[in-house]
């Protein structure tokens, strides 16, 4: 039941998703076709980095995790390598259907020897959020949650009554971890200023951290008790760990 993953060559990865073991809400409408994990961007050689400009070599931005070498900019990660980068070892991947062309991406899998569900991307429709609660409920497990920024105009928000849901969803989990990781944070982030009307149209989970825009920067927790913690994106899946760890004992 697991994806196989296959090379077909070195500038391309191929996941192969099983006809069996998925739901329907979520499983591929040709499970017998393998499946890209690879953005069209990627396909090519180079990259620009959108704060520098500079060219990166393909590779390495995705060996360095879309972190930008001469500038340390973190550009925005793809959703499949913000799942490779979290997960040690990833025991089912979810992709979204070809017919909703959801962005988001859910994943079950190992943080170090925690089981964990990863749902990274913010979901444009209720149904890969609903199953990434009940496989949390099912697995009784942590839930980490990689939520993009708010500002983008082309992403669709969920409804008040899917939000509503989703809120009544995550109180039923009664006791489990559920951490948000908010990431390509909105400018207001790097002046230390973080608005209380804040809301990503999703719930927020036990503990909020924020991802730097930069690796270099500095920044300070605000005043308002909003955010918990703030990480550099190479560290973070270390602090990830750490808390899940935490939370099992």
């Amino acid at each position: 039941m697991r994806g196989n993953l296959k090379m077909q060559s070195d500038q391309e990865e191929i996941l192969t998703i099983p006809s069996s073991g998925i739901s329907d809400s979520m499983k591929a409408s040709e499970t017998t076709e393998p499946v890209s994990v690879l953005s069209p961007s990627e396909s090519s050689l180079w990259e620009k980095c959108h704060q520098c400009n500079e060219l990166v070599f393909s590779k390495t931005l995705i060996r360095n995790f879309y972190t930008c070498p001469y500038c340390q900019c973190n550009n925005a990660l793809p959703n499949q390598y913000r799942i490779e980068q979290i997960l040690n070892s990833v025991e089912y991947k979810y992709l979204p259907t070809k017919q909703n062309d959801d962005p988001c991406y859910l994943a079950t899998g190992l943080l170090g020897s925690e089981e964990v569900v990863v749902l990274s991307g913010l979901p444009q429709s209720v149904a890969p959020a609903l199953q990434a609660f009940e496989i949390v409920t099912e697995k009784r497990c942590p839930f980490i949650v990689f939520l993009p920024d708010i500002q983008e105009p082309d992403l669709q928000n969920l409804s008040a009554i899917d939000l509503n849901l989703l809120v009544l969803k995550q109180k039923q989990l009664k006791g489990l971890l559920c951490l948000t990781v908010l990431t390509s944070p909105d400018p207001r982030f790097q002046d230390r200023l973080i608005s209380q009307e804040f809301s990503p149209n999703f719930p927020m989970g036990d503990i909020l951290i924020v991802e730097k825009a930069t690796e270099t920067e500095m920044i300070s927790l605000p005043d308002n008790g909003l955010i918990d913690r703030v990480s550099s994106r190479q560290e973070l899946s270390q602090i990830l760990r750490h808390l899940v760890n935490w939370s099992s004992n």
